[in-house]
Parts: structure tokens; C-alpha cells; sequence
């Protein structure tokens, strides 16, 4: 079967097929917390990943990719849409 340059293997009406894993664990005063999104293409992205060193009780050093409500990676690069409320009243 030959395809074009445009063309897909698989139909235009499927839906767009995802694979998100979380995982986050405690190794004693080291804590990890990743998130990563895997494509139906194989395509793997890092949404966070991030290294805490836990300092006092209460107290935790982090670093690494964060995912916060502001900055200039969520608002520019988010991967779902925003929260929007309607302009008119619902039909009931």
C-alpha cells in the first residue's frame, strides 16, 4: 500500500489516542515527581520532572520542570484548553 506525503495509515475521524503516566516516590529526604505524555506516534514529552531534597519538617528544596498556573511555558505551549465560561444562559 502506498501512501502520500499527506496521507495517514489510520482514519481522519479517529480520535487522537494518548498515554499519560504520573509517577512520584519518596527515597528517604529525596523526592521525585514526573509526568510524561506518550503519543499514539511514540512520541514521548516531559510535561514535569522534578527533584525535591527535603531540608526540614516542613521545608523542601525543589528543581527540575514544573508545571505552574503561570509563566511563559503554560501560557504558551498548554496542552488542554482553558476553563471558559458561556456567554449566555444554558438551555434547559
Amino acid at each position: 500500500m502506498s501512501m502520500g506525503h499527506d496521507e495517514h495509515p489510520l482514519r481522519k475521524d479517529q480520535p487522537d489516542a494518548a498515554l499519560a503516566i504520573f509517577y512520584s516516590a519518596d527515597y528517604g529526604c529525596l523526592r521525585v515527581l514526573a509526568e510524561v505524555d506518550i503519543a499514539r506516534e511514540v512520541d514521548a514529552e516531559i510535561e514535569r520532572l522534578q527533584a525535591g531534597w527535603l531540608l526540614g519538617s516542613e521545608t523542601t528544596a525543589w528543581i527540575g520542570r514544573f508545571h505552574t498556573p503561570l509563566g511563559y511555558w503554560n501560557t504558551r505551549y498548554h496542552h488542554g484548553s482553558y476553563l471558559q465560561t458561556a456567554a449566555t444562559r444554558p438551555d434547559i
